[in-house]
């Protein structure tokens, strides 16, 4: 996940892999992980598009290539829920969270 917010950072289009691959156990499937509390907001939001199979990732690809303005303004939507702190203390607010939490 790291890289889509460091491209939604950059204003760059996203494509998240979204397979539905039946030889993996339930929870193994890169798809699942959008069904989980942290990640599910991300499946509906308007900033990426999401290739489920092959095809929709050609189609994905060739739509970020013709008009990559394409998802911009959700991009920009993500960027300001997500990435509004870019102050360079990362650690220092992860640091209070936990304490936050045990004290």
């Amino acid at each position: 996940m790291t890289i889509v917010f460091v491209n939604h950072l950059l204003d760059t289009p996203t494509i998240s892999i979204a397979w539905e691959d039946g030889r993996l156990p339930y929870w193994d499937r890169p798809g699942r992980a959008y069904e989980l509390e942290h990640l599910a907001g991300l499946r509906t939001s308007r900033g990426m598009m999401f290739a489920r199979n092959l095809d929709e990732l050609v189609s994905s690809c060739s739509s970020y290539l013709t008009d990559p303005s394409a998802d911009a303004d959700g991009r920009e939507e993500l960027q300001q829920r997500y990435l509004y702190r870019l102050d360079g203390k990362a650690t220092v607010l992860l640091v209070a969270e936990v304490e936050a939490v045990l004290l």
